[in-house]
């Protein structure tokens, strides 16, 4: 078991309003496990990727990765786990454009890990990686200069750079081309087949196919689609308006 989540719970006030932005959220994940999560903008689907990798404490319940509860962890401690054993692709694109691909993607390894020795050897790994991705000759550009399904390709490196458990991605494929968000999904598919655990939060229907697990987020509740499409329960409502987009 990777994750073990029961009970997460997050809210937001604005003025006397009160929003859900996850609501008695609770599901297990494993390591054979490629998890689809749809559900329409401000439907707290970030939110919910946010507490999962640490980033966002979240008012109720816990979250615990390999047996521990993130939220007991320190800011350190998250923070290596994150870079250790989660491998992260957020939003848009996070790529550090004074760096070249190669450096972008051997950052994950360098960060606690200093030295020239250290770099060699994450240099070494991150050619063989962007060689996976088919994108190894671009090794020496800068991010600025690269389309935006080759700037993914290389988030999805770097978020795979020191051999994660787990692969966390905020709409990896959100503004490309459907060619594009295919090849892209082609990859998160041969990085499962070789042993990673993956959630991706999409938009996109037709990227559920892709995964084994399907869940909808709605108004801040999480359900589980089942093969012969029925759901799993939902947490019963709560007195307080959905979240806005705002606070997705």
């Amino acid at each position: 078991m990777i994750f073990s989540i029961s009970g997460l719970g997050k809210t937001y006030k604005r003025g006397e309003m009160v929003f859900s932005a996850a609501e008695n959220i609770s599901f297990m994940v494993d390591r054979q496990d490629f998890v689809c999560i749809t559900g329409e903008s401000g439907s707290g689907k970030s939110t919910l990727l946010n507490m999962l990798t640490g980033l966002l404490q979240p008012d109720e319940g816990f979250v615990r990765f390999e047996g521990r509860n993130i939220a007991e962890l320190s800011d350190d401690e998250r923070a290596r786990l994150r870079n250790s054993r989660i491998g992260c692709i957020p939003q848009g694109y996070s790529l550090l454009n004074n760096f070249t691909v190669l450096d972008n993607v051997c950052l994950p390894c360098c960060l606690y890990n200093a030295g020239r020795s250290a770099y060699k050897d994450a240099a070494k790994k991150a050619r063989l990686i962007l060689r996976r991705m088919g994108i190894s000759h671009l090794a020496a550009e800068h991010p600025r200069n690269l389309s935006g399904g080759e700037q993914r390709r290389v988030a999805i490196a770097r978020g795979m750079a020191t051999d994660p458990v787990l692969l966390v991605a905020d709409e990896p494929t959100g503004d490309l081309d459907p060619k594009t968000a295919a090849a892209i999904l082609g990859v998160f598919g041969e990085i499962h087949r070789n042993g990673t655990a993956i959630i991706m939060v999409t938009h996109e229907k037709d990227h559920i196919p892709f995964a084994n697990r399907h869940f909808v987020m709605e108004r801040g509740q999480l359900q589980e689609i089942f093969p012969d499409g029925t759901r799993s329960s939902a947490a019963p409502a709560a007195e307080h308006a959905c979240i806005s987009d705002s606070f997705k």
